[in-house]
């Protein structure tokens, strides 16, 4: 049998068993606060969470909203598909027809030629030219002006009047290939294309667009 244990060893055990309990009570002490501030910190977000940052479809989203888009530009209008040429002098029309003119080595059907009358014949006294209707519908035209193939080489100027009121001449080479022209007719009514010369001459006008 164990023998009783002595005052002595009482006193020792009951010493050992109260520092243990002091060190556990103070460990759980120390583990209750930390769990207290842990959920200080966690209930607060919890309740308020913080604002999620926007993801990039979002904001790829906002740019194209807040993107101003280009405005749409309509086609240019094909002469030959109007009835804008109207009237004129000694001019001939060519609306996909099956004759053509020739004008650097290229065939057009749609356009039109203007011939310029000589001068020095007593029946030919005015200037051959062309009358456009253009109704304030259009902000240019532009097409390409040569000398036709087969008719003599002499130079020519281009006369421009706007709503019968003269805007600008262009000097054209005979010898030289065909000619770019753009003319501004924003707000125009009527447009007049005249041809003068100081030969007997024929000029064609080709890819003749008119431009809203």
């Amino acid at each position: 049998m164990r023998k009783p244990y002595t005052t002595e060893e009482h006193k020792t055990k009951r010493t050992i068993i109260s520092g243990t309990c002091k060190i556990i009570a103070t460990a759980l002490g120390a583990s209750i606060a930390a769990i207290a501030t842990i959920a200080a910190v966690i209930i607060p977000l919890k309740n308020n969470p913080p604002p999620i940052p926007p993801s990039d479809s979002s904001e790829l989203s906002s740019i194209v909203e807040t993107t101003p888009k280009p405005e749409k530009t309509e086609e240019p209008v094909v002469l030959c598909d109007t009835s804008v040429l109207y009237d004129g002098e000694s001019y001939l029309e060519y609306r996909y027809s099956s004759e053509t003119f020739s004008m650097g080595s290229q065939q057009y059907n749609c356009g039109f030629t203007i011939k310029s009358p000589n001068p020095e014949q007593e029946s030919s006294s005015k200037n051959g030219f062309v009358l456009m209707n253009l109704g304030n519908k259009y902000s240019k035209v532009s097409f390409s002006v040569g000398r036709v193939e087969g008719d003599s080489n002499s130079d020519a100027t281009l006369v421009i009047y706007i709503d019968n009121k003269y805007v600008k001449e262009y000097k054209l080479q005979g010898k030289s290939s065909s000619k770019d022209v753009e003319i501004d007719v924003l707000n125009a009514k009527n447009l007049r294309l005249e041809l003068k010369a100081e030969k007997d001459n024929e000029y064609g006008f080709a890819d003749f667009l008119l431009h809203k």
